[in-house]
Order: structure tokens, then sequence, then C-alpha cells
């Protein structure tokens, strides 16, 4: 299994998965690297998750600091 960490969230604050040049190219790792499982993001400050394909996208205000408000880690 594999987990992507990327400081730009995929998703807007409505939680609709954003489609630009920059997501475009990581749902193409994604959609050849099917042993990504999760791929979490900030970059809003807000929580969010979504499945797309078989990886789940999770957006939180940090998924690293302390303390994290999603406490992903």
């Amino acid at each position: 299994l594999t987990v992507i960490f990327i400081h730009d969230s995929l998703v807007d604050p409505n939680g609709k998965v954003l489609s630009n040049k920059y997501s475009s190219q990581v749902f193409k790792s994604i959609k050849e690297n099917p042993q990504v499982k999760l791929v979490l993001s900030g970059g809003l400050h807000l929580n969010r998750i979504r499945k797309a394909n078989s990886s789940y996208l999770v957006v939180s205000s940090s998924s690293t600091s302390y303390p994290c408000t999603f406490k992903v880690i």
C-alpha cells in the first residue's frame, strides 16, 4: 500500500474533486499505481474525505503538524 502526501488540495471547499492540470497529474499517478490507497493533502483549512477510484482523498488543515485538527498522524 502507498500513501501520498501533497500540499495542494485535490478537493475544493464544497467537497468536489478539482479538475486542473495539477490534479490531473496526481490522478494519473493514482490510476497508474493501483497500490495508492490514501492521498493526504492540506492547502485548505477544512476537513474532507472523498473516494476516487480505489483511493481515499483526505484534506486536512495539516496532516503532519501538531495539533492537527483532523489528527491524521
